[in-house]
């Protein structure tokens, strides 16, 4: 379909070959005016010629003369005619033409009138656009910051909770476990100081040295009849703390190491070694507070009292506590290989 303009042009082309063709036209009729306007001359000329003969027998002429000059000036004026319609139409067809470019220009100032409009219809749908882009934009980043802040509070709050229920469930373990090893502490506990009552007893039967040496000692340390019994479990349990703080603990400013629970034992070989150990707590005595320890435990026991464990401490001091460790491992050691 043609726009406007379009159509102007076109009639504008029209207009155009309208004039071209008036002015061949006018020139064809003033070219045979001319012709015409010549041949009236002729013919006029040709007239007077006759008239001034005057004889008779050029009447015929004249006649003919005449007539033929009649013609002509009808045709004259004829072609005056036709030459004042085709001036009129070339006029016509000049404004029609400065109309139609009348008409044009006015079409072409409507038509840039109308583009700047539309541009900044355009420019201005353009910057609301990236506006609401924007804006839409920020929502996004905003919705998402948030989306972000709930997903991070809920999972601080899952780990909390874990952290939490981990701590219970391994409190419950630990309590557990405590709750077992003092039932099993103390049942072995138990049939060990039964088996030392009786390996007392029949140390009693069989050795008189002993009993003279038993009465001595509860002589002069006015001790009950089983001295054994003056270790408790209470002690035991308060020592392996102390050594349980100790195994992760700092070594290096450590001055003596941890006396173990200890009563007199009756034993000549616990005796006689009594003045070349390290710690005060006989072999009997360091059984009997490992007694009760599965072997997961007492291999842990092993690795924290091993001699080079306290290589760190000062060097006044490095020899006695070594010593005394190695006197504590040597017995874990004979447990943990026999467990």
């Amino acid at each position: 379909m043609e726009t406007p303009i379009e159509e102007l042009y076109a009639i504008q082309s029209r207009a155009i070959d309208d004039l071209k063709h008036a002015r061949a036209a006018l020139a064809s009729a003033i070219q045979a005016l001319r012709n015409i306007t010549a041949i009236v001359d002729a013919e006029k000329a040709k007239l007077k010629a006759i008239n001034l003969r005057g004889s008779w027998w050029y009447q015929a002429d004249l006649f003919e003369a005449e007539t033929k000059c009649n013609a002509a000036g009808a045709e004259q004026a004829t072609a005056s005619q036709h030459v004042c319609r085709t001036t009129k139409n070339a006029s016509m067809s000049k404004e029609q033409l400065m109309a139609v470019s009348r008409l044009i220009h006015d079409a072409k100032v409507r038509q840039t009138a109308a583009d700047r409009l539309a541009e900044a219809q355009q420019a201005e749908d353009e910057a609301r656009r990236l506006a609401d882009a924007r804006e839409l934009e920020a929502r996004q980043r905003e919705v998402k910051r948030r989306q972000n802040e709930v997903t991070a509070r809920i999972v601080a709050r899952r780990a909390a909770q874990e952290r939490e229920a981990k701590a219970r469930k391994a409190a419950e373990e630990k309590a557990k476990q405590e709750r077992e090893w003092k039932e099993e502490s103390r049942r072995a506990e138990y049939e060990w100081r039964q088996e030392e009552y009786r390996k007392q007893q029949h140390a009693k039967e069989q050795s008189s040295e002993s009993n003279k040496r038993r009465r001595l000692i509860d002589e002069t340390t006015n001790a009950p009849s089983l001295p054994l019994l003056r270790i408790t479990r209470d002690k035991i349990l308060e020592w392996h703390k102390t050594c349980e703080g100790l195994k992760d603990g700092d070594k290096s400013t450590l001055r003596s190491f941890p006396q173990p629970p200890y009563e007199i034992c009756v034993k000549e070989s616990c005796a006689a070694a009594e003045k070349t150990r390290a710690v005060k707590a006989c072999r009997c005595n360091s059984n009997h507070e490992f007694n009760g320890r599965n072997k997961a435990t007492l291999k842990v026991d092993r690795l924290a009292f091993h001699p080079d464990k306290f290589s760190i401490v000062q060097d006044d001091v490095r020899d006695r506590i070594q010593q005394a460790a190695k006197e504590v491992f040597s017995v874990v050691q004979e447990m943990y290989s026999n467990a």
